[in-house]
């Protein structure tokens, strides 16, 4: 049907734009941007059909370095399977910041997108791009635990480890183990390790135990605690 509506209106933009959701709802991804690629010529560059191509390419790219990934996690003596999946993952995110980065210029105030893109930066240890991009994403109520948390981390790994625990511990004045349970353990951790390197063990106890209180295998949390009570 969606087919027949594009021979009877080849110029109607709307009809390739149905037929390239029903498509990606049926993960025909492909077939889904070659009708995204006609959308977009009708509709002279509409910025919001090429924000929907991209998120389809970039599906296509995902689901290619899932499945590099599950094949070298199955054939582990393999190193070239190896190789392709991390040349995969590493073309994902190049292409991810590409995105992102280009986003955030046409819409300044989505602060999640700025979070999704300073995350990014993280990732590939570009800190000094990530750290005024998870500040600004912390002035967003819905991600100031979160962005704290991620912020912190970049000032420590960029050699910043005062501002990086400050940012735990603001952080941790909101932040409770029930309802964001994972970025309560990454700032307690973090700061049981900036304790204990400062040679300040009872503080880093209490970060130990906090997480252990909630997550008694918690990487090597437990092991540290045993070390210092020692």
């Amino acid at each position: 049907d969606m087919r027949a509506a594009i021979r009877k209106e080849p110029e109607n933009v709307n009809h390739y734009m149905k037929l390239a959701n029903f498509l990606r709802t049926d993960r025909q991804l492909p077939q889904a941007v070659e009708q995204l690629d006609k959308a977009l010529e009708l509709s002279k560059s509409d910025t919001s059909i090429l924000e929907e191509k991209e998120d389809v390419e970039l599906e296509i790219m995902r689901e290619r370095s899932g499945e590099a990934a599950e094949r070298a996690r199955k054939n582990p003596d393999k190193e070239r399977l190896k190789e392709k999946s991390d040349g995969l993952k590493k073309e994902l995110m190049t292409r991810e910041v590409e995105v992102l980065a280009s986003r955030i210029d046409r819409h300044p105030n989505d602060m999640k997108m700025r979070f999704e893109l300073a995350d990014r930066y993280r990732k590939i240890k570009q800190f000094p791009k990530a750290i005024p991009l998870f500040q600004q994403a912390s002035a967003d109520t819905r991600l100031k635990e979160d962005s704290l948390v991620m912020l912190g981390e970049c000032f420590v790994r960029a050699g910043k480890a005062d501002l990086g625990r400050r940012q735990f511990i603001k952080a941790l004045e909101t932040l409770n183990a029930k309802d964001k349970p994972d970025f309560f353990k990454q700032a307690h951790y973090w700061l049981g390790r900036l304790y204990e390197k400062a040679g300040k063990n009872e503080e880093a106890e209490n970060h130990d135990t906090e997480i252990l209180s909630v997550d008694y295998d918690f990487r090597d949390v437990l092991k540290r605690l045993e070390e210092i009570q020692g």
